[in-house]
C-alpha cells in the first residue's frame, strides 16, 4: 500500500486527492486557474497535482530533470 493511499484510508476519505497531502496542492492549483476552470475541470487539476507529487518524490530520489541530450 503507497503513502498515498495508507494516508487516505487513516484520514478516512474516499479518494488520495481528499488527503492533507494533496488538498493543499489542490487549491493553489486552482486558485491559479481561471475561475471558470478550476471548477470544470477537477479531474485536469488532480492530474497536475499528481504529476508535480511525481516530480518531487523523483527530485528527492536523486533524478534531474533536464532536456540535455533529446533526440528530437
Amino acid at each position: 500500500m503507497g503513502l498515498e493511499r495508507l494516508a487516505a484510508v487513516m484520514q478516512g476519505v474516499r479518494s488520495n486527492f481528499e488527503t492533507d497531502l494533496f488538498v493543499p496542492l489542490i487549491n493553489e492549483i486552482a486558485a491559479g486557474c481561471k475561475p471558470q476552470a478550476a471548477g470544470k475541470s477537477k479531474e485536469l487539476i488532480y492530474a497536475v497535482s499528481d504529476h508535480l507529487r511525481a516530480i518531487t518524490f523523483s527530485i528527492f530520489d536523486g533524478v534531474q530533470p533536464s532536456n540535455d541530450g533529446r533526440v528530437t
